[in-house]
């Protein structure tokens, strides 16, 4: 019986541990592997420089070492890697001792490094799913395995004042700040949130992204987030550009908080919740209608989201992820 699991990936938002708990709960013994993907400033340099490779970097073979080790002391039937960065071929080789899977948590186009090493791996799992039919044209087969949410973290909070009207956390990219500056625009007299650090912008109106209240510039862990989404009227999601078809964790994430969300439209909402009403925008038109109506049904009132906050209980957490992962291996 194939029983214990290693997962290897980037330390992000506990990604990691919502999947090994996940597979706990199946009956798994699971152990985790996480390592940082950032660069410090002087190994930044290096790799911009093109003076060596990122994944040629004494620190990225310090990881893989250390890989090797916590493989080798406990002995996994299972490796499960999340988004594939930073591991080497000859660490590739070594983990392949187990049944070797990938899970893709962002377009594997992205990461040609990755790309490139999808022959050591027994099964592959793709977050967009474009990348499935992509892959199947150069005779890579794949399943698609969206992403989830883990509801030990998100959950309804019961009698949670709504003190925030419109709430954001994520990257602040310049075609998301375009969104919120239009935003602060329509709704002045709002409580308006948009997490995250900032970055450099060109041809931008400073005088808002140097307003600490609507900009704190900082990012919020997981139990934080999920506060914002409990006591927040609209909770905005704006995916990037490269989710073409697929959905990004912070839009399972406000469901599971059974908030009401606002996200730009993707053909993998209708296709996972064609009997749910999601809000869905396409233009900035849109987006203001939507919010609009919203705000002025008064702090008290809200839509109905309970369909839909069952419905993600029901089908969209990792557990029901790993589940998928293990009838493709007929475990």
């Amino acid at each position: 019986m194939t029983n214990k699991i290693l997962l290897i990936g980037p330390d992000y938002y506990g990604y990691n541990e919502s999947v090994s708990q996940a597979f706990n709960k199946l009956g798994f013994i699971s152990e985790i592997f996480s390592y940082k993907e950032g660069l410090s400033i002087g190994n930044s340099i290096l790799v911009r420089g093109k003076f060596i490779k990122h994944n040629e970097l004494p620190s990225v073979a310090i990881i893989n070492q250390a890989i090797l080790r916590k493989y080798i002391e406990f002995k996994p039937d299972i490796v499960l890697v999340i988004k594939g960065t930073l591991l080497s071929e000859a660490t590739l080789i070594q983990l392949k001792q187990s049944i070797l899977l990938l899970w893709m948590m962002d377009s594997v186009f992205r990461f040609p490094d990755v790309l490139n090493k999808l022959v050591y791996f027994d099964h592959l799992f793709m977050f967009e799913k474009t990348d499935v039919l992509k892959l199947k044209q150069i005779n890579i087969d794949s399943v698609f395995l969206p992403m989830a949410y883990d509801e030990s973290v998100y959950y309804p909070i019961i009698n949670t004042k709504k003190e925030v009207d419109i709430f954001f956390v994520g990257s602040l990219f310049d075609k998301r700040l375009d969104t919120f500056y239009d935003l602060i625009e329509e709704f002045k007299g709002y409580n308006l949130k948009f997490f995250g650090k900032r970055i450099f912008t060109k041809n931008k109106p400073l005088k808002y992204f140097l307003n600490k209240s609507i900009f704190p510039n900082r990012n919020l862990s997981p139990n934080e987030i999920n506060k914002y989404y409990n006591s927040s009227r609209i909770c905005l999601n704006i995916h990037k550009t490269q989710s073409v078809h697929g959905l990004n964790p912070r839009f399972y994430e406000i469901l599971g908080a059974n908030s009401h969300q606002i996200v730009n439209n993707n053909p993998l909402i209708q296709e996972l919740f064609p009997n749910n009403e999601i809000s869905v925008f396409s233009n900035f038109d849109e987006l203001k209608n939507q919010v609009k109506m919203y705000l002025e049904k008064g702090p008290n009132e809200s839509f109905d989201n309970n369909k839909t906050y069952q419905f993600i209980r029901d089908n969209h957490t990792f557990t029901n992820r790993v589940q998928i992962i293990l009838s493709q291996l007929q475990i």
